[in-house]
C-alpha cells in the first residue's frame, strides 16, 4: 500500500483531469467564508523557470485491489510560488470520504502541479489534510490514528491539518538492520510493522495557522511523502 500510494502520487497523476467539487456555498462572485484557509511557502530546486503551478489537494481513495486518487483544485493567492494561501469553501467531494478501519474520513496530500500539463511537481513532506464528516470522541480509534502524537484528543467535524513526524534515526537504523537480516520477502515486509515505521500523526491545531512548506525537487520521485497507511 505505502509503495503503491507513493508510485501513484509521483508518476500516475500526469494525465488526471480535475474532479468537480460540488455546488458553491454562496455565489460565483462571493463564495462565502472559507471553511479552511492554509498558508505556506513553496521552494523550488529547479533551475529552469516553473510552468503554471497550482497548489492542490490530492484526496486518497483506497478501494479493494486499487488506490484511486481524486484531485481537488483550490484557488491560490499571493506571491506564488514563494508564498501561497489556499482556501476551501466547501467539504471535499463525497467520493473522497471513505470508510476506513478507523472510521469515516478523507485524507489528502498537499501537492503542486503544472496546471497546463497536469504534471506533478512537488508536495508537502510533513503535512497532510484530513476531513471528518462527523465529530470523534477522545480516545476513539480514528483519534488515536490522526492524533497519536497529541494524545488522541476529541476532534470536531471538519478539516484538520495533520503533522506527520517521520521515525527517528535510531528507529530507521534498527529497521535497516532488520531488513539486512531478514531471510525472506515476508520477513522483510514484517520489519516495517515490527519497527513501526509509519509517521506519527498529530493534529496541528484548530486555528490552522501553521505555515506549510512545499518542496519542488528536480526529481519528484525523491520526495519523502508522509507514510501513514
Amino acid at each position: 500500500m505505502k509503495r503503491m500510494l507513493r508510485s501513484l502520487f509521483v508518476t500516475g497523476l500526469a494525465g488526471l483531469v480535475l474532479s468537480a467539487c460540488g455546488t458553491p456555498l454562496a455565489t460565483p462572485e462571493y463564495p462565502g467564508e472559507p471553511l479552511l484557509t492554509l498558508s505556506g511557502t513553496v521552494t523550488s530546486e529547479r533551475t529552469e523557470p516553473l510552468p503554471s503551478p497550482t497548489v492542490e489537494l490530492v484526496w486518497l481513495v483506497p478501494r479493494v485491489g486499487e488506490d484511486l486518487i481524486v484531485t481537488d483544485s483550490v484557488p491560490v493567492q499571493g506571491q506564488f510560488p514563494s508564498h501561497f494561501t489556499l482556501s476551501l469553501h466547501r467539504p471535499p467531494d463525497d467520493s473522497a470520504i471513505v470508510q476506513t478501519a478507523y472510521g469515516r474520513m478523507a485524507i489528502a496530500y498537499i501537492g503542486v502541479f503544472d496546471e497546463d500539463a497536469r504534471r506533478f511537481l512537488g508536495a508537502a513532506e510533513n503535512y497532510v489534510l484530513s476531513y471528518l464528516p462527523e465529530p470523534v470522541e477522545a480516545g476513539s480509534e480514528i483519534s488515536k490514528w490522526l492524533d497519536k502524537g497529541g494524545g488522541a484528543r476529541a476532534l470536531s467535524a471538519g478539516y484538520h491539518l495533520i503533522h506527520a513526524e517521520p521515525p527517528s534515526e535510531a528507529k530507521y537504523r534498527a529497521y535497516q538492520e532488520c531488513l539486512a537480516n531478514a531471510p525472506t520477502p515476508a520477513d522483510r515486509m514484517a520489519c516495517w510493522d515490527q519497527h513501526d515505521m509509519f509517521d506519527t500523526l498529530t493534529v496541528a491545531g484548530d486555528d490552522l495557522n501553521t505555515s506549510i512548506k512545499v518542496r519542488i525537487p528536480n526529481d519528484p520521485s525523491k520526495l519523502r511523502l508522509p507514510q501513514f497507511t
